[in-house]
């Protein structure tokens, strides 16, 4: 394809707006125990455009295109945490304990004429046949609890644990919670025999661990459906079977 005629007859533009939020506020409610409480905003909104000319090379029918799309995305989290941290000479003990929120939505629109009226014209106004415009959309709910939790003794011997618990609105609503943890034992070498290898290592660590990981799945992957496609020479739509997992 000709350089010039992708320079001056192929085009696109988009503009998006965005905003970035965060809050987190701090409560130290005694000397060993903490609150913290978070929320964040994740919110953009586009809009764009691209158009392919009259007799472009690549296209079968040499009849041009033009999309137009208007998008929305959104994702709010919120949490809170309690920590606690203390030492009784020989053990010290670390956990804390939490509740997790996540809002995700995702909305786009999208229209798009195949063949041209004329030349030029950057217009869904500018169609030769039957626009066809169709929708995107993703959304996501999910709660959660945690926590963690860490003992040591002598600065010699952890113990670590971590335990967490999701509910999602993509999963069965029967079957939409899941769990998942971690165990964790580790062993600091030099705090044993630091006075041998003193001149031999700065550091030594010994660490076993068994973790467990979940997730859900994406939206609208449950259940078998159809994709709409369009009309084609003024004869009925046509429908594409869609398998989900």
């Amino acid at each position: 394809m000709n350089p010039m005629w992708t320079l001056n007859e192929i085009s696109n533009q988009d503009k998006k707006d965005w905003l970035l939020a965060d809050v987190t506020l701090n409560f130290q409610l005694t000397e060993d125990l903490k609150l913290r409480l978070k929320g964040s905003m994740d919110y953009n909104a586009g809009q764009g455009w691209t158009f392919i000319n009259m007799y472009d090379p690549s296209l079968s029918g040499n009849d041009g295109e033009y999309s137009e799309f208007s998008e929305t995305y959104k994702n709010m989290i919120y949490e809170a945490m309690l920590s606690y941290n203390k030492r009784w000479k020989d053990i010290n003990l670390s956990a804390s304990v939490g509740a997790n929120s996540q809002d995700y939505t995702r909305k786009k629109q999208n229209s798009k004429i195949e063949t041209l009226l004329m030349p030029d014209e950057k217009s869904l106004n500018n169609n030769g046949t039957t626009a066809r415009t169709w929708r995107d959309y993703n959304a996501n709910k999910k709660q959660a609890v945690f926590g963690t939790g860490s003992i040591g003794y002598r600065d010699l011997i952890y113990l670590d644990l971590t335990g967490r618990n999701d509910w999602t609105s993509t999963l069965p609503a029967n079957n939409r919670s899941y769990f998942y943890s971690s165990v964790g034992a580790s062993f600091i070498v030099m705090e044993a025999i630091k006075t041998i290898l003193k001149s031999i290592l700065s550091f030594g660590k010994f660490r076993v661990s068994y973790a467990q990981v979940g997730n859900d799945t994406g939206f609208d992957q449950l259940y078998d459906g159809l994709s709409y496609g369009s009309l084609f020479l003024g004869n009925m739509p046509w429908y594409q079977g869609i398998t989900k997992r």
